[in-house]
């Protein structure tokens, strides 16, 4: 009889475990729609900086988000870009994947054999409710931080 009880009791853990009301793996642990300032390890110390804003919003797909971004890329002498891309963000757990295609320029001041410019692809770690790490184009360290102001 005991035995029988063991069973049962473990069937009933398994259960609750499982069920769709304890564990929703629809939904990301983090609501990451919203505004975002984004900034990179590419610094003055090497004459070029990158920055932007990002607006995240959800879609009726379930850990995907449609987005934009304004990003503004200088370096000294060489290029000044900013560029409106749209994106597709997509969350896996804890991991966010951002595809960008360009839009338009909205500036594009360059020196010969510098005016090509390539959508801006991001690899993120969701850290906090406020921040996102990780990398882009796999090249230049990435953090984006939740915007305090908004995207107007």
């Amino acid at each position: 009889m005991m035995r029988g009880l063991g069973f049962l009791g473990l069937g009933l853990v398994f259960a609750l475990v499982s069920s769709p009301s304890v564990a929703d793996t629809n939904r990301p642990v983090v609501d990451i729609s919203g505004a975002w300032n984004i900034s990179t390890t590419i610094t003055s110390s090497s004459g070029c900086k990158f920055t932007g804003i990002a607006q995240l919003n959800t879609t009726a797909e379930p850990k995907r988000y449609d987005c934009t971004l304004t990003t503004t890329h200088i370096c000294d002498g060489r290029y000044h870009f900013v560029v409106e891309q749209t994106c597709t963000a997509k969350n896996f757990g804890s991991q966010v994947s951002i595809r960008s295609t360009i839009t338009r320029y909205l500036k594009r001041d360059t020196e010969p054999g510098w005016e090509e410019y390539r959508a801006d692809n991001f690899a993120l770690t969701i850290k906090s409710n406020d921040e996102l790490f990780g990398n882009l184009n796999g090249r230049h360290i990435a953090r984006w931080k939740r915007s305090e102001s908004g995207i107007s």
